[in-house]
């Protein structure tokens, strides 16, 4: 009887066994094909003859989707964040966005649109900033208008915002003037519908007493104003301040906006009329000068600083 010769059913060098879960985490990492193998404990070329085969070609695909995913996901967080520069990227990717704008003429060296997104965040994060600088009139006037005040002045700007009526009572040459021409730029800052009317006994008074503090302080701010005139800067048409005749109080009426502040320089000089006005208008109202005035209603608040 012949021995006849063959391979036996089952003989021959066993298939390793790989993990297809962790095939599928690595290529979910973008790994590469020898990493891959040296993790799962087979040859780099073992791992790629069994990418061959349609079974685990599918998870090798399906892993390496998931990754794609993965990215996507976290650069979407990072526009959402607010990243300009993931902005950017993401809009010539998949908008097909570009730099220049085209179809129209662009006078001038180009400016790209990164360059723009930065300046934008780098405005807006100023205007944040002078707005935590405003609602403080200390750092205000400190930081943005670059003055000293005394603790008794920053008191009285600090009384503007919670009292309708603040009256001033201090001698000459105390800095009250000082104070209500810091008064007058802080309130234009501060708010964006605002106007704030301006008086003293005299017209001489208006312009050339507290008027001209006020171009001062403006002169040497750290912040930029419009360039005053005489006796009134705007910054808007329901955004100004305004040196007003101390002869008719129908000169403060009239002036429509959000918020109105009223300035009295030298109180205790100005007509009666004045102060029958300063009732008839949703003024807040700052008044410095020596003695009580003749108000028909008293302040909310009387500071002393003699």
């Amino acid at each position: 009887m012949s021995n006849h010769g063959g391979k036996r059913p089952g003989s021959g060098r066993k298939a390793i066994e790989i993990d297809l879960h962790t095939v599928e985490k690595l290529n979910a990492l973008h790994c590469t094909d020898p990493e891959i193998a040296a993790c799962v404990g087979v040859s780099a070329r073992t791992y790629r003859e069994r990418k061959k085969n349609k079974d685990f070609a599918e998870v090798v695909s399906r892993g390496r989707a998931k990754g794609k995913i993965s990215v996507r996901r976290a650069q979407v967080r990072l526009l959402e964040a607010g990243n300009a520069t993931m902005a950017i990227w993401l809009g010539k990717r998949w908008l097909d966005q570009k730099d220049k704008t085209q179809g129209m003429e662009q006078p001038g060296p180009r400016v790209s649109v990164w360059r723009l997104s930065m300046k934008s965040l780098r405005a807006r994060s100023r205007a944040q900033k002078l707005a935590k600088l405003v609602a403080n009139p200390e750092m205000f006037a400190a930081h943005s208008l670059r003055l000293d005040l005394r603790p008794k002045q920053q008191d009285i700007l600090r009384s503007l915002e919670s009292q309708p009526r603040v009256s001033v009572q201090a001698c000459p040459a105390s800095g009250q003037t000082f104070l209500a021409a810091a008064a007058v730029l802080w309130y234009l800052a501060r708010y964006q519908d605002i106007i704030v009317l301006t008086t003293a006994p005299t017209w001489l008074q208006v312009e050339t007493v507290l008027w001209n503090e006020i171009r001062k302080i403006v002169a040497g701010s750290g912040i930029t104003f419009p360039k005053p005139n005489a006796t009134s800067l705007h910054l808007g048409n329901r955004r100004y301040a305004i040196g007003l005749s101390p002869d008719q109080g129908s000169s403060l009426q009239g002036h429509d906006a959000e918020n109105l502040l009223l300035i009295v320089d030298e109180a205790s000089g100005v007509s009666p009329g004045i102060w029958e006005a300063v009732e008839g208008i949703p003024a807040r109202a700052l008044q410095l000068g020596g003695v009580m005035m003749p108000a028909p209603t008293m302040p909310n608040r009387v500071i002393n600083t003699e």
